[in-house]
This record gives C-alpha cells, structure tokens and sequence, in this order.
C-alpha cells in the first residue's frame, strides 16, 4: 500500500492566526514564569502548524538553551535566521553574534569565524562586538601577537567599547609577558574610564603580579564598592593577603564570600586553599588546590599544593609536582617574575 502523501499546512486564516498568537504569547509567558519545559512543548506544537514562522522558531530556540539543549538551541537560531533574512527591518548582525559565540563555545573556531565573517561592518555595534569575537579565538589559538594587533586596530565608539579596547590590549600584553605596558595601559585606561568590576579584576591581577600589592588592594576593593557582588574582586583581596600572609581569618571571610558566589571557579578555589594553608589548615588547603588543580591545571595552583605536600612532608609527591609545575613555566609563563622567583625558593625546601 503506498504511503500517502504530506499534506501541506493549511493556508492561514483570520481564526487560526490568531489562536496561534495566542499560543505563542502564552509559550512566552511559560519562559517568563521559567516553566522552560512547558513552554518548549507548546512551541515545538506551534511550529508544526507554522513551520516558517521566524517568531516560533526563535522563541523554541530560547527555550531550547533555557532547557541547556545547546545543540538543538544552536540549530533552531541557525533556522531564524535563514527565515529572516531578506525580511524587512532584520538586520542579522546580533543573531551572527549569537551564533559565532555558541560555536566558540563548543570550540569550532572555523564555524565561529564564518558567522563573523558575514557581520556587515555598517552595522557598527555588532561589527565591533564581532571584532572582539575574533579576539577571544585569536586567545584560544594562544595567538597572542595576532590578538594585540586586532586590539590596536579597534575603533571604539561608546564608552563601553573603549572599556574592551583597554582590556583586549592589557589582556594580550600580559600574556605576552609585557607586564609593564599592560599595567600602564590599565592604569591610564582606569584613570580616564568609569569604574568598571571587569577593568579593575585585570588591573589588580597585573598590579599583583609586578608585586604592586597596594596597588592591586586599592583596586580590588574599589571593584568591590562598585559591584558587591564581584566575585573575582573578593578573591584578588583574599589572594593579596595570603600572598603577604596578612590578615589571614579576614581572608578566609573573603574567599569564602567568592566561593558562595562563584563555587565552581577554580581561581576561587586555589586563594582558599592557599588561605588555609597559610592558617595551618593542611586538610583544607589540600582539598580546594586539589580540585583546583584538576580543574585549571596552571602552574601556580600545583606551587601552592606543592607547599602544602612539603608541610605534610610528603616529600615524593611534592617533588614530581615540583618539577612539573617547573617545566609548565618554562614553556608557557616564562616572563612572569613572581612564578620564577617562587620556584628558586621552593627548589631550597627540597
């Protein structure tokens, strides 16, 4: 028996239109109300009875990555924005954004650099956002030299885009080992800028590690003033502290202020465990640099578990820990100071 054919969707009428946008209008206020999986049924349903619709499209793509269906979220905005395109008043530069970003994310640098690369450069906020875009997969690429020179030729043309323009160009700076020019970029661009949390986490960590800790302190504090709840900003002035082994119970107040906002950021858990090892507090010291370590794996945070070992005396574990942190800053930090002068008095302990 042969199977019948599809049948094409009814043509529109007055009535079904709009029941339609009635439905639509609800499945918004489900997400409003964060009934995410309510509203991506009722969506899924609407877009059977108006499959081109870009409206319908674009709210199940919402719904999709409220549900952290990131691959169908992905797919559903990519389907927006090909129903859009052509229609009056849609300018695609915002949904190319979206779409470069969700690529970034999942690490396909050659799919993100394809949506930036249809960014119209006459829609200037977006092609300036696309610009920084093209900055962060020049950082995942470690292609440092290429960033600083995509941060130079920014054209800023708000207040917020000069904010980018100086943290792109102290950002690639730094990890160029040109920790001079990147606190004079900072401390030049903070001067003349309103106080932003984001400016000032950077300008406190280059100011900490040219040793500048007064410096770095005034700057985490303003960013906490500014934004109480800057969780980088607490962790810099815990960070500060252990580092000098002052204060070391307001510290651990810090930190812990950071964790409960930020529980999974492995930087937060490294300033605890280095706070509590400075307390004495070898078990706890152990644990958060551990789950640090595995997280982010730099160099400083094995440093930091490997004087925790060496108080333990565990001596054979902190010794090939030692020398594979050692190896690790050769190859990927070898400009920063304050690592390689930790190293030399670590190696004495041994």
């Amino acid at each position: 028996m042969a199977c019948a054919s599809a049948q094409p969707a009814p043509a529109p009428t007055a009535n079904n239109v709009a029941t339609s946008s009635y439905k639509l209008a609800h499945a918004r206020s489900l997400i409003d109300e964060k009934k995410f999986e309510a509203a991506h049924e009722e969506l899924a349903a609407l877009l059977k009875e108006r499959p081109d619709d870009p409206s319908v499209v674009l709210w199940l793509a919402k719904a999709s990555m409220y549900l952290d269906r990131r691959a169908e979220g992905e797919a559903y905005f990519e389907r927006f924005h090909r129903l859009a395109l052509g229609k009056k008043g849609y300018k695609p530069g915002d949904m190319l954004l979206v779409l470069a970003r969700l690529c970034r994310e999942r690490g396909d640098i050659a799919a993100s650099r394809k949506w930036l690369d249809q960014v119209d450069p006459n829609e200037t906020g977006a092609y300036f956002s696309a610009q920084i875009q093209r900055y962060m997969l020049l950082a995942m690429e470690r292609d440092w030299t290429g960033a600083l020179a995509l941060a130079d030729s920014l054209d800023p043309r708000t207040p917020e885009d000069v904010v980018q323009v100086i943290l792109t160009r102290a950002d690639a700076l730094r990890q160029l080992g040109r920790l001079e020019e990147a606190f004079d970029v900072l401390a030049e661009g903070t001067s003349r800028v309103t106080a932003d949390p984001e400016l000032l986490n950077l300008y406190a960590s280059v100011a900490k590690q040219l040793g500048r800790l007064e410096i770095a302190e005034s700057a985490s504090r303003l960013g906490i003033e500014i934004a109480p709840d800057n969780a980088k900003a607490y962790n810099s002035l815990a960070y500060s502290f252990a580092e000098r082994n002052v204060r070391l119970e307001y510290a651990s107040q810090l930190a812990a202020k950071a964790l409960e906002m930020s529980p999974n950021d492995p930087y937060v858990m490294d300033t605890m465990g280095y706070v509590q090892y400075r307390l004495g507090n070898l078990g706890a010291a152990e644990a958060n640099l551990r789950r640090s370590r595995a997280l982010l794996g730099r160099p400083e945070v094995t440093l930091h578990l490997v004087e925790v070992l060496l108080q333990k005396g565990e001596r054979e574990e902190a010794r090939t820990l030692f020398n594979e942190a050692r190896t690790n800053i050769a190859t990927d930090t070898p400009a920063d100071d304050q690592l390689h002068d930790k190293v030399k008095r670590l190696q004495l302990r041994f």
